[in-house]
């Protein structure tokens, strides 16, 4: 139910981008902090967008006369519930992709919009301090998950966080630890980043994610 309830939230406000209506700054604020407390990728928002709102709201954007003062929210969210239980139908999701490559357009600037708000939410004690492309991960009996990768730009150090998309998520980890083998004559340097797990389950997850060179930000934190 939880998770149902966290995705209502993300309904109701990507359904503004269907309303006969003028958006204002006020609004797309609102919606941008939302969306950001969910702490999704923004390529998940989008597609919780595109498979579980626009089906049943595009038609409100090529009404004469569509609604404006916002949408019922129980039959919102009833909609939505069921477009969520068919989104890995291919079928369903190929009409819904279809039918968006016409329709995007006409809430393409709401999501470049809301999408430049929610990056500027970073706190004014963030400061990033480089980029890190990870490669593996390898598990440290009683300490943790250890990122494998190269550092690409900028420089890290212990108590510096590091910013990574896993499962369409945004998590932030704080490292702990760093083992650095750019000393040695392997090119590229690799080195290895231990992050603060939130628990053994997150571990187990991170030490089988099966990725493929995911560029990760590095950040200093003053006030956490």
């Amino acid at each position: 139910m939880k998770d149902i309830d966290k995705r209502a939230e993300i309904w109701k406000v990507l359904s503004e981008f269907y309303l006969d209506t003028e958006l204002q700054e006020a609004d797309y604020l609102w919606i941008a902090k939302i969306l950001k407390q969910s702490n999704l990728a923004i390529t998940e928002l989008k597609e919780i967008d595109l498979y579980e709102v626009f089906p049943s709201l595009q038609s409100n954007l090529c009404s004469v006369a569509g609604v404006w003062a916002g949408f019922d929210e129980e039959w919102l969210v009833g909609e939505c519930i069921k477009n969520f239980a068919k989104r890995e139908d291919n079928r369903f999701r190929f009409v819904a992709k279809l039918k968006n490559k016409i329709s995007y357009c006409m809430r393409k600037h709401h999501w470049a919009k809301v999408q430049e708000l929610m990056e500027s939410m970073e706190t004014s004690d963030d400061l990033e301090v480089g980029k890190f492309i990870i490669l593996d991960t390898f598990n440290i009996s009683e300490r943790g998950i250890v990122l494998a990768g190269e550092i690409v730009k900028g420089n890290v150090s212990v108590n510096d966080w590091i910013i990574f998309e896993f499962n369409k998520e945004i998590r932030t980890r704080k490292i702990i630890g760093i083992n650095d083998n750019r000393h040695n004559q392997e090119k590229p340097p690799r080195i290895g980043l231990l992050i603060q797990c939130k628990d053994s389950n997150e571990i187990a997850e991170l030490r089988n994610w099966n990725l493929q060179e995911i560029e990760a930000r590095l950040i200093k934190k003053n006030v956490l």
